[in-house]
């Protein structure tokens, strides 16, 4: 068993010495300060962009209602055409391609 244990162990001192090296050397503590801060701000913006997503979700729910509403209230009678568009309503108008 002591035959395996040292060598294992000067193996796993050269390489937390080579570890050390490019930590130093490349800067890597900064590197993982960076991105960490920008995994957070990643974090922040799809959070804020789920908002947005639940809050367009939920006027998408009330729009049906909306319509609903306009659509029983033409056919009671409670929307009026202006005086430019009276008459216009019922006659049938040929789409133009764009």
């Amino acid at each position: 068993m002591e035959d395996l244990r040292e060598p294992i162990i000067k193996d796993n001192a050269r390489d937390d010495d080579l570890l050390q090296e490019h930590l130093n050397k490349n800067r890597l503590g900064e590197w993982w300060l960076e991105a960490q801060r920008a995994a957070r701000k990643a974090i922040v913006v799809e959070r804020q962009q789920l908002a947005l997503m639940e809050q367009d979700d939920e006027d998408a729910e009330e729009a049906p209602l909306a319509i609903e509403d306009a659509v029983d209230g033409a056919a009671s009678g409670a929307v009026e055409a202006g005086p430019e568009g009276a008459g216009d309503q019922d006659r049938d108008v040929e789409m133009e391609e764009a």
